[in-house]
């Protein structure tokens, strides 16, 4: 359990830092994308400042060496713009598309000049100043603006107090029409004196225009002044760009959240399949495998085609199925134990059906001949003598107590096929055991038609884990299996014997023997019959219970017998290596 808990956490905890961490880039590529629309929407707008903030930020100055990227260069080539650094003393460092005008050096008066007018010569300046460094660095960015040198030629050639004049309004107009721009005339406290092209139709107050100036958007914006009539003419013209330019940061946003979120929901829905492919696949297969075990269909979970889902070609469990390798492994070892359940189950029904028809066979034949004399008894129609009531009096009595013997013999087969036997073992001296039955045996003065030997071979100790009480029992029935069925004066002989790692027990008589068909069921139940008037005594089950107890100390039993050669029984009990140690040790 510990097991599957460490899995889940490891896999969901290392699923939610992958999570984080597409979140994390999905965030940053968003904030970028949304930037670099920004930073071009505002070059669109307004690409002299736009593009010098952006090459200021670019622009790396390390140990007098320049690095600056190659693609603006071509960008303020289209622009017919160019670029100076310059130094803390005013000395140009670097230069890009440099007119041959321009100075290597600005004096301290230049650059007040610049910053007062934002003007040099014939440029219109754009600068910016770089402090990141220990010392700060220029940035001047200039270009030559036509519609400005338009402007002073058309306040010189048409200026008629200060406004244009009549003779000249159509040829403005006929200019401003192929320019689309916009000619407007303001006094010195900013009223609007005289419009002319498409300013007519647009706000003309002073703060717009000023606006248009600051942010100049798809506009130009030239201004030029008469310091005669102190009247301001400003001159605004369309820029040549895309259509596009116009549209607000806003929209451009909201579009690109749009793309993302939409690229978000799809991540999510593939996330959420793999997630459910990934943990609903196995659920679905563990419920089916519930709904087998509940009908008892345990072979189905154990066929190979059942595992091939599973398992791959190299019999490890597969990559989607491994988070939970040690429920799958539980699984199948449920299903081999209620298999197995089930299978003792069916054996022990069988078992207990053997057992009760066996005893009902065996039961059948003394019971009847209790009842034969009890309704002889009964029936009053015969005169008994003392002889013949004595007499019948012991047969009762003797089929009485066949009977107990034959169902405790019954319930000992019982038990010793069917329960486990191991908890009771206690270290036991065979040779020692043997020695005491023998004796015991020979002291009873009902066997004195059997003569009895008893030898142990070798010096080695000859101890076993094992139960007494079942290991004396055994040399009981194979005792008095030889003697009931030998001739009187029967040599009967006993030895045990330690080789390498098992404890022989030997019997051996020289009787008569037995033929290949008696030796094949010798350990059969009741394999010589029922009859109840054969001499010999016993229930019929001394040589399974022997051979039961055998296969619970794991032994195995070999008979050697021929007809009128005697019979050898030979049982091995192995050792193991606990044993033999220590019986090395004693030795």
């Amino acid at each position: 359990m510990s097991s599957i808990k460490r899995r889940i956490a490891l896999q969901f905890s290392f699923q939610f830092i992958v999570f984080c961490l597409i979140g994390m880039i999905t965030f940053c590529i968003v904030i970028f994308l949304i930037l670099d629309i920004l930073t071009k929407e505002e070059l669109k707008r307004n690409f002299t400042v736009g593009a010098l903030d952006l090459i200021v930020t670019e622009t790396v100055i390390l140990d007098g060496e320049i690095s600056f990227n190659s693609l603006w260069e071509q960008e303020l080539e289209n622009h017919h713009m160019w670029l100076q650094i310059l130094d803390e003393k005013g000395t140009v460092i670097y230069t890009v598309n440099g007119e041959d005008d321009l100075p290597s050096k600005y004096t301290f008066t230049e650059l007040l000049q610049i910053e007062e007018r934002q003007q040099y010569k014939d440029y219109f300046i754009t600068r910016q100043l770089d402090s990141s460094y220990d010392t700060p660095y220029l940035f001047l960015l200039g270009f030559k603006n036509d519609h400005q040198e338009l402007l002073h030629d058309w306040r010189t050639l048409y200026n008629d107090q200060g406004l244009v004049g009549e003779a000249y309004v159509q040829e403005v107009e006929s200019q401003l029409s192929k320019l689309r721009g916009s000619l407007i005339i303001f006094n010195e406290v900013g009223d609007v004196m005289q419009t002319l092209g498409q300013a007519i139709h647009e706000r003309v107050d002073p703060v717009s225009i000023l606006a248009r100036k600051i942010e100049p958007g798809s506009e130009t914006l030239s201004i030029d002044r008469d310091e005669v009539t102190d009247y301001t003419w400003v001159l605004t013209t369309a820029r040549d760009t895309n259509p596009s330019a116009s549209s607000s940061y806003i929209q451009v946003v909201i579009i690109t959240l749009s793309v993302v979120g939409a690229f978000v929901l799809l991540l999510g829905v593939a996330f959420t399949s793999w997630h459910a492919f990934r943990y609903g696949q196995p659920l679905l297969l563990f419920v089916g495998w519930l709904e087998k075990l509940e009908a008892g269909n345990y072979d189905d979970l154990l066929m190979e085609q059942e595992k091939q889902k599973i398992l791959n070609h190299r019999g490890k469990v597969r990559m989607r199925y491994r988070l939970y390798e040690a429920v799958i492994t539980a699984f199948y070892s449920v299903a081999q134990k209620l298999k197995h359940s089930e299978n003792e189950k069916k054996r022990l029904e069988k078992v207990r059906e053997e057992w009760l028809a066996a005893m009902s066979h065996d039961l059948r034949t003394p019971l009847s001949s209790i009842q034969g004399y009890g309704q002889l008894l009964e029936s009053g129609q015969y005169q008994w003598s003392e002889e013949e009531l004595q007499e019948m009096g012991e047969v009762i009595s003797e089929k009485g107590a066949y009977m107990l013997q034959l169902i405790k013999d019954f319930s000992l087969t019982f038990e010793l096929k069917n329960r486990d036997f191991t908890h009771t073992f206690t270290k036991v001296d065979l040779a020692d055991l043997a020695e005491r039955t023998v004796l015991k045996f020979r002291h009873d003065a009902t066997l004195k038609e059997a003569v009895f030997a008893f030898e142990i071979k070798g010096e080695k100790p000859t101890h076993l884990y094992g139960n007494s009480r079942f290991l004396e029992r055994l040399l009981d029935n194979l005792l008095i299996n030889a003697i009931n069925h030998n001739p009187v004066g029967t040599h009967i002989a006993v030895s045990v014997e330690q080789r390498l790692d098992q404890l022989r027990l030997c019997v051996v008589d020289n009787g008569v023997g037995m033929d290949e068909e008696t030796r094949a069921n010798l350990f059969e139940r009741y394999y010589r019959g029922t009859n109840t008037e054969e001499r010999t005594d016993g229930s019929g089950l001394g040589m399974s219970i022997a051979k039961a107890i055998v296969d619970v100390h794991k032994g195995t039993i070999d008979v050697q017998s021929s007809h009128q050669n005697g019979t050898k029984i030979t049982i091995h009990f192995p050792l193991d290596s606990q044993d033999v140690s220590e019986t090395d040790r004693v030795s």
